[in-house]
């Protein structure tokens, strides 16, 4: 196997190294992204049809960020000509919804704070035991589309998108990077890992004293049927 010259390798091809690619190629820069299965597929941490949007952190800071991204987002619906975030209303639960609210109003977002009563009678199909707080801009975002806008946009500033590829170590010399796969080393000049809960190894690989601790963990999906009479549009994010 010849190793090989890269500008950037990114590892892993979900949303966040999808993204990362799209940004850089968009600067120019020479990517190369490796995924050691497919775009979307079940382990992925990025697969499935929707995600929730939402601006409610309990950090300004964080607030802020989202404001920006659905910017980006909506630059990114504008390049692939097809929806992508759909505006949905969000209701928040806890027992401390104080920093959240806050955060929200630091940040100028609207929010709204409904005691149990008004939650019941704006939405039928929920019976809450506390107060809530209703967030009107947040959002649902189309998963599967999101991945392949965001790889469309890669391919299209010059990305090449390499599934079924694993990369088993990364090493960093200090002038570069070498990225071991299973299908031969690529010499790069920055390493962009995006492996997700795959990623411990290959970061201890280059700097051991990180000490992150990463693990795959199980999700469980559960669906409930809105109670009689109540349409679906009517509910929001919760």
């Amino acid at each position: 196997m010849t190793d090989e010259r890269a500008g950037v390798v990114i590892v892993g091809a979900g949303l966040l190294g999808l993204a990362a690619a799209a940004s850089l190629t968009g600067r120019g820069r020479e990517v190369v992204v490796l995924e050691q299965a497919a775009i979307g597929h079940r382990r992925s941490g990025s697969q499935g049809s929707s995600r929730i949007f939402r601006l409610g952190y309990a950090d300004p800071l964080y607030v802020e960020m989202a404001r920006l991204a659905r910017g980006r987002w909506q630059e990114l619906e504008a390049f692939a000509g097809v929806d992508l975030l759909l505006p949905w209303p969000q209701l928040s639960f806890g027992a401390d919804l104080r920093p959240l609210h806050d955060a929200l109003e630091a940040a100028g977002s609207r929010v709204e704070w409904m005691n149990a009563e008004a939650v019941a009678r704006r939405f039928p199909g929920f019976r809450p035991r506390g107060d809530a707080l209703y967030e009107p801009d947040s959002g649902v975002l189309l998963a599967d589309r999101c991945l392949a806008a965001l790889a469309r946009a890669a391919t299209d500033g010059g990305a090449e998108i390499r599934e079924g590829v694993a990369v088993s170590m990364i090493d960093d010399d200090g002038a570069g990077v070498t990225v071991t796969t299973s299908a031969g080393v690529i010499r790069a000049d920055v390493a962009v890992v995006c492996g997700g809960a795959w990623s411990g190894a290959l970061v201890a690989s280059v700097a051991p004293e990180a000490s992150v601790d990463f693990a795959p963990t199980l999700e469980h999906v559960v669906y409930a049927a809105p109670t009689s009479g109540t349409s679906l549009e009517s509910l929001p994010i919760f």
